[in-house]
């Protein structure tokens, strides 16, 4: 029935219109569109994006200071629905400033690890499986009641499980996972000469990376201060020791660590102000944002490899700095608008193989209608490609959505039954604007017309783009 519906609207529709557009080349590659949402966040203070409900796609949790933590489903194409309830069982309203989704016991599911600070305990939720979670603090984290600003995860000792480093005031702490999730706080063996009065509630994340190349995590620590950040060095068996580094002063507030000239190894991002340091190995790093960027940068709130060319692409809040993949930077004005710490969500939100930020995506591969489809008028739909090249492009539609994964090209979010081809494009100039006439006939009120699209991406090759769909007005 509904390849005969698909097949009925295809012959009272018009002929398709191609349209070439303006080109892009100083158009934004991430930008709003009615058909990707959040719910409303009320403080957004971190975000951890993750696959919680097996579903194939990326949810989000939020961590909210002061306020409760959200759990927010993804429908697959980027649109999110807030079902805190009943799947995050006692969202307390606690001040957290931080959040991990993490497979903690080992059951191939993701969990959260939630990081509050006023003497408040932190708190360890474990998925069902189905993105359904129960806070089992009590039995899987020893009493804490720390004042947790931040916090890192990873397999510090090497044991194959997850362990969590928490930066607190006025010490940190190391708690050692035994594969099942239950955690052991190891900050007395395992924590030698640390500093007091390490990170900060804001904007101040530690982070962790193999730094001397020595194959197991290093981490480091942010200040809070102007001053340069603390490098603890693993030296074995998640044991850690301050490390004698040779950085110059930045004094930068924050770092992300990234290979930004694709030679193995960890640089050092500096965000506040934005700086990039080239690890040169044996724990010494260089200066080298005069060199790497034509002009100076703003603030880096997030590494993105925005364009998908395999290299790490820097926001910096005024827009891309794009990577020429040896790590020289060009600035794509503009790119984006402010997204705060939202910036810090990036997955591919909408299913089209390309990295997003949340509620914000990447038109890199992207189909949009800026009005939904009403009978007995045009309905329009921009098929956006990658600037400046000349894009194949298979238009598909359908009566229905699907998620049917096609291992090397992508998923397809049409129903299998009910799609068809509506045109075979060559994209010159992006992007391209197809348009259908929507008949009256009262039987299509009400149905839900799909759009998809198979493009020949110049990077990515043959690559589905994310789909949009919404029921004819």
């Amino acid at each position: 029935m509904m390849i005969a519906e698909v097949r009925t609207m295809n012959r009272l529709a018009c002929p398709l219109l191609l349209l070439l557009a303006a080109p892009l080349a100083a158009q934004s590659p991430f930008r709003l569109t009615r058909l990707t949402t959040l719910p409303p966040i009320p403080i957004g203070d971190k975000y951890a994006a993750g696959d919680v409900d097996g579903d194939g796609d990326q949810d989000l949790v939020v961590a909210n200071d002061n306020a409760p933590h959200q759990l927010l489903l993804n429908d697959g194409r980027g649109r999110f629905v807030d079902a805190t309830s009943p799947r995050l069982i006692n969202p307390l309203q606690l001040a957290t400033h931080s959040v991990d989704l993490v497979d903690v016991d080992g059951d191939g599911d993701l969990d959260i690890l939630f990081g509050h600070d006023d003497w408040l305990s932190n708190q360890v939720y474990i998925n069902n499986g189905a993105g359904f979670f129960t806070d089992m603090t009590p039995v899987m984290l020893p009493p804490n009641a720390e004042f947790t600003q931040n916090q890192v995860v990873g397999d510090f000792d090497g044991d194959g499980d997850v362990d969590w480093f928490t930066v607190d005031s006025p010490g940190c702490h190391l708690y050692a996972n035994n594969g099942v999730g239950v955690f052991t706080d190891v900050s007395a063996t395992h924590l030698s000469n640390l500093p007091t009065g390490l990170g900060s509630r804001f904007e101040v994340t530690p982070r962790a990376a193999d730094i001397d190349g020595d194959g197991d995590l290093d981490i480091c620590v942010p200040t809070g201060t102007s001053t340069n950040p603390v490098f603890l060095e693993n030296i074995g068996g998640g044991h850690f020791a301050p490390a004698t580094v040779s950085m110059p002063a930045v004094t930068g507030l924050n770092y992300m660590f990234v290979d930004i000239d694709g030679d193995g190894d960890a640089d050092l991002v500096s965000s506040y102000p934005g700086r990039v340091l080239q690890n040169n190995g044996s724990w010494t790093f260089a200066d080298v944002t005069a060199t790497a960027f034509p002009s100076s940068p703003g603030n880096f709130l997030s590494v993105i490899d925005a364009d998908g060319d395999g290299d790490a692409d820097l926001y910096d809040g005024n827009g891309i700095w794009w990577n020429n993949g040896s790590g020289v930077f060009t600035l794509q004005v503009g790119a984006t608008h402010y997204l705060g710490n939202r910036g810090a969500a990036v997955a591919d939100f909408d299913g089209d193989g390309d990295l997003d930020f949340a509620g914000l995506p990447n038109f890199l591969r992207q189909v949009d209608a800026g009005i939904p489809p009403v009978r007995g008028n045009s309905y329009t739909v921009d098929f956006h490609t990658r600037p400046g090249t000349v894009t194949p492009v298979l238009s598909l539609v359908a009566l229905g959505a699907g998620n049917v994964a096609m291992p090397g090209v992508g998923t397809l979010l049409l129903d299998p039954a009910s799609t068809v081809t509506i045109g075979m494009h060559l994209v010159v100039n992006t992007p391209l604007t197809v348009s259908l006439q929507i008949p009256t006939a009262p039987a299509f009120a009400g149905l839900e017309l799909h759009h998809q699209a198979v493009m020949i991406d110049l990077i990515a090759g043959l690559r589905f783009s994310n789909a949009i769909g919404e029921p004819i007005l």
